[in-house]
């Protein structure tokens, strides 16, 4: 069976062969939860997360994740609308 999540960090390691790339499974409370806690622990410095812009104004809206972040993130959170690169 093809590991979606795989393909995409094989993708990621080839084309920025410098770049530190691991995967790790947490589990918590909540996404927001897990990934606040996760950049609390690693002294990050900015939360990059993706809205996939639900609702009626399609772009304009993010989801429970990214409004959690909004909210409680221990740094400075950039939100990339759906469809950007």
């Amino acid at each position: 069976e093809i590991d979606p999540v795989e393909v995409t960090l094989r993708g990621i390691r080839e084309r920025y062969p410098d770049v530190k790339v691991r995967r790790e499974v947490r589990h918590g409370d909540s996404p927001a939860q897990v990934i606040a806690e996760l950049a609390l622990w690693a002294d990050a410095g900015l939360i990059v997360v993706g809205a996939r812009g639900t609702g009626g104004f399609h772009g304009l809206l993010m989801g429970g994740t990214c409004r959690a972040l909004v909210d409680h993130a221990p740094c400075p959170l950039m939100v990339i609308p759906a469809g950007r690169r």
